[in-house]
This record gives structure tokens, C-alpha cells and sequence, in this order.
């Protein structure tokens, strides 16, 4: 039986779904409110660790899903609901940001589901052109390091270079 939701992960690799099916969009909106929890409740490990997988999520989309672009990375809904339960400036809100950007077709109808303030920091984004469109991020990029030496002792414990045996077949 397991704990619960054993049933939806590998338990070697936490990080992917069983069942062959990927969930990767699922699974950072997993890592979102995880992040949120682990703010209200000030527990910096685990929002550490929602950023790790954030960023896994990120550079899986970019590498392995390139064909299958648009919001599938951040969905508006999540986005709101990130920025509601955080302040501007917050890595969570940076990172999906970035990620709106770098994979948002900003011709749909997605900008309307986003409140305005938030659609200010996207402007600023395209009109400053961050993000490296498709380029892979670094998990220490968005954690809260007070310094470089902090950053450079920082072990990341989600390993971004793992796939599961089936991924290798596309």
C-alpha cells in the first residue's frame, strides 16, 4: 500500500510520475503549493525544495517537451494563485513568471485570467526581454542564498539530470 500517494510516484525517483504518463504540469502545481505552505509556515527547506522541483519541471519541459509548448508549464490559475499568497519580488513569483514568459502564446486569451499587477511584472519582462527562451535554469538561481558562499555550499537534492527509462524512448 505505501504512503499516501505512493501510488502516483516512483519512490526512488520522487520526481516522476508512475504509469507512464508525465504529469509534468501537474506536478509544479504540486511544487506551488508546496512552496506556499512552506512560506506560511516559514519553513525554508521545503521551499528550497518546491523551487528545486520547479526548476526540474522547467528544464523537463524545455528539453524533453519542446514540441508541446504554450501554457502547459504555467497555467494562469496557477500563476493567480501564486502571486496571491505571495509578495512581489518572491522567488516563487519570479520563477513562474519567467516560466509564463518563456512559454505563454501571448496571443490566447491567458492575459486575461491574470490580475493586473501580475500582468505588469510579465510587461516588464517581455519589455526588458528576460528568460532565455527553452534555456535551462539553475535550481540556486531562485532560492533565497544570503550570499555567494551560502549559494556555493548549496546541494540541491533533486537530481536534474534524471529521466525515467521511457522519456529516452521520445
Amino acid at each position: 500500500m505505501g504512503y499516501p500517494g505512493s501510488e502516483y510516484f516512483d519512490p526512488d525517483h520522487p520526481l516522476m510520475w508512475n504509469e507512464g504518463r508525465d504529469g509534468t504540469a501537474e506536478y509544479a502545481e504540486a511544487a506551488v503549493e508546496m512552496y506556499i505552505f512552506a512560506s506560511a509556515y516559514q519553513i525554508p527547506r521545503l521551499r528550497q525544495d518546491a523551487m528545486d522541483r520547479l526548476v526540474w519541471c522547467h528544464n523537463h519541459f524545455a528539453t524533453e517537451q519542446s514540441d508541446q509548448y504554450s501554457t502547459n508549464y504555467v497555467s494562469p490559475q496557477i500563476l493567480v494563485s501564486a502571486c496571491q499568497n505571495t509578495r512581489p519580488g518572491s522567488p516563487l513569483r519570479e520563477l513562474l513568471l519567467e516560466g509564463f514568459y518563456e512559454f505563454s502564446d501571448r496571443a490566447d486569451d491567458t492575459f486575461k485570467a491574470i490580475f493586473k499587477n501580475v500582468l505588469v511584472d510579465v510587461s516588464r519582462m517581455i519589455s526588458d526581454h528576460r528568460g532565455s527562451i527553452y534555456g535551462y535554469w539553475k535550481p540556486c538561481d531562485y532560492h533565497e542564498h544570503e550570499d555567494q558562499e551560502e549559494r556555493e555550499r548549496c546541494k540541491v537534492r533533486v537530481d536534474m539530470e534524471w529521466e525515467r527509462e521511457e522519456d529516452e524512448m521520445y
